[in-house]
């Protein structure tokens, strides 16, 4: 039996001009070939046609087809028919992420930032304010990735407060210097609507910590997990053969 895990795709988004290639974008989904039509901005654009590309070569190695990706009400991507098969997406300054597993799962990566108070008081309780202090100072853009990956999971978006998600580290990372005691984290979502049950927690698990970057996957349960980098957008401008 194979082994059940999450497999995690980075490519960054180079500084110089990027050829788009119309017969590539015809098999992206449709969504995204319409907001590439739309989108001005030279930088946004080059984003949605690397992720494109990026969704289509990696779905191609699992024997499925980016043009099936269908949106949610709530903008959460997911594959028509896809059944066993889960994916999330995300970008932070140059880089762009995609986890793609065999159960339901959230990714999100953030760039360093300077919270302001309005922030930090959206994103923490006033009991996480006093706790964390030397993380908010630190890793802010840690915190904010933990709870974005939590609510990328459940696909409740905005509907969740992010002050109402509270998080534990109970492991270190070894194999990313910096995160000492950092690594893995219990998530727990607590309000008078849901409870403190199974489907409100989940684990957080840190794969990305560069440039200022953090990365984390959440799923309701620890899962290992793989990180597989592109090193240049090129290596994903590959077409089939007949």
């Amino acid at each position: 039996m194979a082994e059940r895990k999450v497999s995690i795709f980075i490519v960054k988004v180079p500084d110089g001009d990027v050829s788009f290639d119309k017969e590539l974008i015809d098999s992206f989904e449709e969504e995204r070939i319409s907001r590439l039509s739309r989108v001005k901005n030279e930088n946004e654009k080059k984003k949605l046609y690397i992720t494109g590309l990026l969704l289509r070569r990696v779905f191609d190695m699992y024997q499925k087809s980016a043009k099936d990706i269908i949106y949610e009400a709530n903008g959460k991507p997911e594959l028509k028919d896809g059944e066993d098969f889960f994916f999330n997406i995300s970008h932070s300054g140059d880089y762009i992420a995609l986890g793609v597993g065999p159960v339901p799962l959230g990714i999100d990566i953030q760039k360093k930032v300077t919270p302001s108070k309005g922030l930090i008081e959206r994103v923490l309780s006033s009991e996480d304010i006093q706790n964390k202090s030397e993380l908010i100072k630190k890793d802010f853009n840690l915190i904010w990735a933990i709870k974005e990956a939590y609510i990328k999971l459940t696909g409740k978006g905005l509907s969740t407060e992010l002050k109402n998600i509270s998080f534990s580290f109970i492991e270190k990372h070894d194999k990313i210097p910096g995160l000492a005691g950092m690594g893995k984290a219990i998530i727990q979502e607590e309000s008078a609507a849901c409870g403190n049950s199974r489907e409100n927690s989940g684990i957080a698990s840190v794969f990305l910590s560069e440039e200022g970057i953090k990365g984390v996957l959440c799923t309701r349960k620890p899962l290992p997990f793989e990180v597989i980098r592109f090193d240049d957008y090129k290596e994903l401008l590959w077409k089939k053969t007949t």
